[in-house]
């Protein structure tokens, strides 16, 4: 067998016997995992935490639904997909804070005001009150972020960890990037 046959064939076995309720297979096939996972996002992505980010995402849908899939479901090609395609929606997603970084600058050159950057600010402001709205906490951890605070001290402020710090700052901007997205500015 080659090497990634060899592998495989013990994540499967891990699977299978963390499936049945063995905790120390469920241990060892989630560390396998994440060593695993934070190669590929590494090299995919290039950005370390926004790799771990997305590592900790994928982690977290793997460990709520792995019990779901079928026995004689390839587990190993079924949590690399989940990763690949998590990996898209960050490029995704890059691609859209670029162009909100872009306007935001053209936005804060002296002497330039366009009609679209207003309308641009006025449905960030809407969008950030809808979030707010909707879950206090990632707006808070946004504003803090946008403020330029680290994520230390981002998570001293929110009592958070910083996996789970992570989780709510990409969970955050993606409703963020939802709203601005949407083309009546996030009413519906």
């Amino acid at each position: 067998m080659s090497q990634d046959k060899d592998t495989e064939f013990n994540l499967t076995k891990l699977f299978l016997a963390a499936r049945h309720g063995d905790r120390g297979a469920e241990n060892e096939l989630l560390s396998h995992l994440t060593v695993s996972f934070r190669l590929l996002a590494k090299r995919k992505v290039g950005d370390k935490a926004d790799a771990e980010e997305l590592v900790q995402e994928t982690l977290m849908t793997v460990i709520a639904k792995h019990k779901d899939i079928a026995a004689d479901s390839n587990f190993a090609a079924w949590a690399y997909s989940i990763l690949k395609n998590k990996i898209l929606n960050h490029f995704k997603t890059r691609q859209t804070r670029q162009r909100l970084r872009e306007r935001h600058v053209e936005y804060f050159t002296p002497g330039i005001v366009r009609p679209s950057d207003i309308e641009f600010t006025d449905r960030l402001i809407d969008c950030f009150r809808r979030l707010n709205e909707r879950n206090n906490r990632h707006a808070r951890i946004l504003n803090l972020h946008y403020q330029g605070y680290d994520t230390d001290e981002i998570c001293t402020k929110m009592k958070l960890t910083r996996n789970h710090l992570y989780v709510l700052l990409s969970r955050a901007r993606r409703e963020l990037e939802i709203c601005l997205d949407n083309k009546d500015g996030g009413k519906s």
